[in-house]
């Protein structure tokens, strides 16, 4: 009898409803999600750091070539 009620249980959660990107990735409160959330953000994150500090690496290098930012831009 439980094995029944266990394939009958089953049967029922096969046809829920679609979850959508946000309600999974952005609102969800399972740990593994979390993780990849943490993952994720992380990965952005030293990128933007490695884009940053070659472009401050080339502004140093090349003085004349490289002038995206003066003192008055950075400051």
């Amino acid at each position: 009898m439980a094995y029944v009620e266990a394939a009958e249980h089953l049967a029922d959660d096969a046809h829920a409803a679609p979850r959508s990107f946000l309600t999974r990735y952005v609102w969800s409160q399972d740990h593994k999600v979390i993780a990849v959330q943490y993952g994720g953000t992380a990965i952005l994150v030293g990128i933007v750091g490695l884009v940053l500090s070659n472009l401050m690496r080339l502004q140093i290098g090349f003085p004349g070539v490289f002038s995206f930012i003066d003192a008055e831009r950075y400051y």
